[in-house]
């Protein structure tokens, strides 16, 4: 394999790649990353959970297929001047340079590396930034243990017209729904969090990704995201959900309407005293107070105005969960809705699709011990 590329480009396609490498892998052989020079490079990682693929344009001279460190190769890569960047085999090792600068890496046996699975077919297409934001929004409540991997995942279900992500750690949940193109059918997918997370960072700067997937109405076996010159293939987890849509009521005795950038300074700044993890709103005609204490006897509290309907209460919440329903929140208000004290509190941005909001977070209170 001999080939000249932009070293830009290049870092680019690698870190997409590496994605899928594990900087501490089962097997030593799934350090590597797969580069395979045509007409164009393609590079390639897989773990066995998730493979990421990527193009990328190359004057190649030489064809060829070689597996070489992945991290090592996108660190050295990245330490390169922005000029373009040789590749070429020499026996048994990869050349790299650019400039007055080499470097040499080992070979690996491409024999030994798995075969990365092939791009599933597409499920139909959503716009980037709302995938995105879909991912950060519901993310953030799935739960970071492994006692119970499926409240790992974000659930996604696809219905019509209608994409859903929703994700809890059984103290919150977090619900995000919006519009998308499908060209085949509903279906339902679990997918580690992380992973998800990862591969959706990557989309910013494009206006659609696709969804990827086999899909007869059941649940996916593996959900794959791509984008022009990228995509990514996730395995799914197994089990049975938990029944999401029980935890979301629709009728309340308190419904109070907040700016969200003010609440969530406030929640910021009051929570630095809240030593127990505790921190109390008190919602009453036309204020919201923020207040919290410490075992040293500070305190702090903060006072917002709001619009409030029906009864006046002091509710105790985890003041980090609260803190990641807010900044979720994409409108400029949310609407705060609560059955009382001891009742979860919902949380609820101001824009709708059909007769739902598009992001709804529920969150447990928490009941201060005498």
């Amino acid at each position: 394999m001999r080939l000249t590329i932009d070293q830009s480009a290049f870092l680019d396609a690698l870190q997409w790649a590496t994605r899928a490498v594990d900087a501490r892998p089962t097997m030593p052989i799934l350090s590597g990353i797969m580069l395979h020079a045509d007409e164009l490079l393609h590079i390639g990682g897989f773990d066995y959970e998730l493979s990421a693929e990527s193009v990328v344009a190359a004057d190649v001279a030489e064809r060829g297929r070689v597996l070489v460190g992945g991290h090592l190769l996108s660190s050295l890569v990245r330490s390169l001047p922005a000029a373009p960047v040789v590749l070429e085999t020499q026996e048994s090792d990869l050349f790299i340079a650019s400039g007055q600068t080499s470097f040499t890496l080992p070979l690996m046996p491409v024999e030994d590396y798995p075969t990365i699975p092939e791009v599933p077919p597409t499920l139909g297409t959503v716009p980037a930034d709302d995938l995105l934001r879909a991912v950060n929004q519901t993310s953030v409540a799935a739960d970071r243990g492994d006692t119970i991997p499926i409240l790992g995942g974000v659930y996604l279900e696809a219905a019509g017209e209608i994409l859903t992500f929703v994700s809890t750690d059984r103290y919150r949940v977090a619900v995000r729904i919006l519009e998308w193109t499908p060209s085949a059918g509903d279906f339902t997918a679990l997918v580690r969090a992380c992973q998800l997370q990862q591969f959706s960072r990557a989309f910013g700067g494009v206006a659609r990704a696709e969804l990827l997937g086999t899909s007869d109405g059941a649940t996916l076996s593996s959900l794959g995201i791509a984008v022009p010159s990228r995509s990514g293939v996730l395995s799914c987890l197994d089990g049975t959900y938990v029944p999401w849509r029980r935890l979301l009521k629709h009728s309340f005795d308190s419904r109070i309407e907040v700016e969200v950038a003010p609440l969530l300074e406030a929640m910021k700044r009051v929570s630095l005293v809240a030593s127990r993890r505790i921190t109390e709103l008190t919602f009453t005609d036309g204020e919201v107070t923020v207040s919290a204490s410490s075992d040293t006897n500070a305190r702090a509290t903060e006072t917002l105005p709001s619009q409030h309907e029906g009864e006046e209460l002091t509710v105790g919440v985890n003041p980090a969960y609260l803190i990641d329903g807010l900044a979720g929140v994409h409108t400029n208000t949310v609407v705060i809705a609560c059955n009382g004290a001891t009742k979860p509190m919902h949380l609820s941005s101001t824009d709708t699709i059909g007769d739902a909001a598009s992001f709804r977070y529920v969150l447990m209170p928490i009941i201060p011990r005498d």
